[in-house]
């Protein structure tokens, strides 16, 4: 599991990492709400690589995380389409003056991968245990998701 972890953390880290790069480009960290939803996907995905199969309840958990994902991006893209930067982290850019590259990379970034892969380790351990074939519990989740 810690080796399914580590490869998540990786590249949920390169990821948020290339929308930093992105927000500085743009002048615009709200782009981290955008990039919120698919680095769950991104994180489940790693650890269902890591896998070897594709099991039902493995697959069906990420590609539920994935719609949702998606879903949660594409909506909170197109809310903020063309007004800028949200109101929350202009005010930050300006109190943090010189040290706002620095502080918008690991409180706004790494803070969010990291909470990102705190909450999507549920579905991760799921990705990587042995999995019975599915049930009523599986069609009553699915049905309530």
């Amino acid at each position: 599991m810690a080796a399914v972890f580590c490869k998540a953390a990786l590249a949920v880290w390169v990821y948020m990492t290339a929308f930093y790069i992105a927000s500085l480009v743009l002048k615009d960290n709200s782009i981290a709400d955008v990039a919120w939803g698919p680095g769950f996907f991104l994180a489940c995905s790693a650890a269902l690589a890591g896998r070897g199969d594709l099991a039902a309840r493995p697959f069906l958990a990420t590609l539920l995380v994935g719609i949702w994902g998606f879903r949660l991006a594409f909506h909170i893209g197109k809310r903020k389409q063309g007004k800028g930067e949200d109101a929350r982290y202009a005010k930050w850019r300006q109190e943090w003056g010189r040290w706002f590259v620095i502080r918008s990379y690991f409180q706004v970034f790494i803070l969010q991968g990291a909470l990102l892969l705190l909450i999507a380790s549920s579905v991760m351990v799921i990705n990587v245990s042995e999995n019975p074939p599915l049930g009523l519990l599986d069609a009553i989740g699915l049905l309530t998701w």
